[in-house]
């Protein structure tokens, strides 16, 4: 294999790499966002309308249930996320249709070790590696909306950084509006939702120990 065609496999490599790491830290930073960004939500709702012991538990619920979901979603994407050389290559190909299928050709060529006519099959590698060569296939994921970026898996540092910004900002609003909202306190709501499950837990037991007095003095 030419030095050319080496040069572009080892860059397909790091592409695929590259889109693999950064995906999954961006999923993960954005479901971490996600999931501040329910607590906060319900945590606003409680600074505003106070709300019931029962209102408590179903928001605790909805967020424990979302943010389970949202682990389960990032462990998903760090298996389903990882690409072969081919699958990258085609992906790469879908973004450059100039391209053809010379990516595709050279992956396939050089993991060809049982063809007997290597002059030929060395000469096409060579020429997928020329054409091939002739694009930016680093900057291919730019071309592409953030949306699509993050649905097929092609995420960039930029898109981490926009991820880490956002998780950012939404703790910086956690802090202020501790600050300024006398009601908005975490450790107040949680604080209450211990004294409600305690509440629960002091019925179930006194409930049923209640019961068996009665029946002890009915008989």
């Amino acid at each position: 294999m030419s030095p050319q065609a080496q040069s572009v496999i080892e860059n397909l490599e790091a592409i695929r790499q590259k889109w693999w790491i950064f995906t999954l830290l961006c999923s993960a930073v954005w479901a971490a966002s996600a999931s501040l960004a329910l607590f906060l939500t319900f945590s606003i709702i409680d600074a505003v309308f106070r709300l019931s012991q029962t209102g408590l538990f179903a928001g605790f619920a909805v967020w424990l249930i979302a943010t389970v979901s949202l682990a389960v979603f990032v462990i998903r994407r760090l298996f389903l996320s990882q690409r072969t050389l081919e699958g990258t290559a085609r992906c790469l190909e879908s973004e450059y249709p100039e391209l053809q299928s010379n990516l595709i050709n050279l992956v396939q060529l050089s993991e060809d070790t049982f063809n007997e006519n290597r002059a030929f099959c060395n000469a096409a590698i060579d020429q997928a590696a020329g054409e091939a060569s002739r694009f930016s296939l680093n900057t291919a994921a730019v071309k592409e909306s953030r949306l699509r970026r993050f649905l097929y898996c092609l995420q960039t540092p930029r898109d981490l950084v926009e991820a880490v910004v956002t998780l950012v900002l939404l703790l910086v609003l956690s802090i202020l509006g501790s600050s300024f909202l006398p009601n908005w306190s975490s450790a107040s709501g949680f604080s209450r939702l211990l004294s409600a499950m305690s509440c629960l837990s002091y019925f179930s037991t006194v409930v049923p120990s209640g019961a068996t007095s009665s029946y002890n003095t009915t008989s």
